[in-house]
């Protein structure tokens, strides 16, 4: 008071912030906004946090297709998000494409006398191939006994040495042979052998 000067006799630290949390921060996700945490002193007016973290955003990584066959299915590329796993272009099904067929063998009915063969062919795409077999002649049939084939026609008689009908055998197979034929007789059946001899 006299010289003006002055002077602090002690220094009182600042108390500093009583910090009570009002809002706990918040991490910001692929989708979601985040927030920084919010707090206020109880003993002043200052306030703190509470901004908005934009979210973040997918990460893209790529589901890899799979390309289908002749006789599975596939699947189309698709996208998923690395960091929460959400799927982003979901994978579509490729139905398979069945084969393509090339003919190698037509095909061949057999007759009588020839030979038929199957079908032989083989996929352009893959390893599926199916080779032709030969089918054996079907044979002459004569059900009704008049010389000819029942199918094609032709005459078919054998000589009578090499028939062996048990028309031209003896003995008691002949006896029941005349038997059966007196039988066709009367019911009127065709009596020719497939040798061609006609039985009367």
């Amino acid at each position: 008071s006299i010289c003006g000067k002055s002077y602090i006799d002690s220094i009182i630290p600042a108390l500093g912030h009583d910090i009570i949390i009002d809002t706990e921060s918040k991490k910001p996700t692929c989708t979601e906004d985040g927030t920084t945490e919010e707090k206020h002193c109880t003993r002043c007016d200052y306030k703190s946090g509470g901004e908005v973290i934009p979210a973040l955003g997918h990460t893209e990584e790529i589901i890899s297709g799979i390309s289908a066959t002749c006789i599975t299915a596939g699947l189309t590329e698709g996208k998923k998000c690395s960091v929460c796993g959400e799927v982003l272009v979901d994978l579509k099904v490729l139905p398979a494409l069945g084969h393509d067929i090339v003919i190698d063998v037509e095909a061949k009915d057999p007759t009588c006398t020839e030979s038929g063969t199957t079908e032989g062919k083989h996929c352009t795409r893959c390893d599926y191939k199916v080779e032709a077999e030969e089918i054996e002649p079907l044979g002459h049939t004569d059900d009704d006994h008049d010389g000819k084939c029942d199918t094609c026609g032709d005459t078919i008689y054998i000589s009578i040495e090499n028939c062996k009908c048990n028309c031209h055998k003896k003995g008691i197979v002949k006896f029941f042979f005349k038997i059966g034929l007196f039988f066709q007789k009367i019911f009127k059946k065709n009596r020719i052998c497939k040798c061609g001899v006609w039985h009367y």
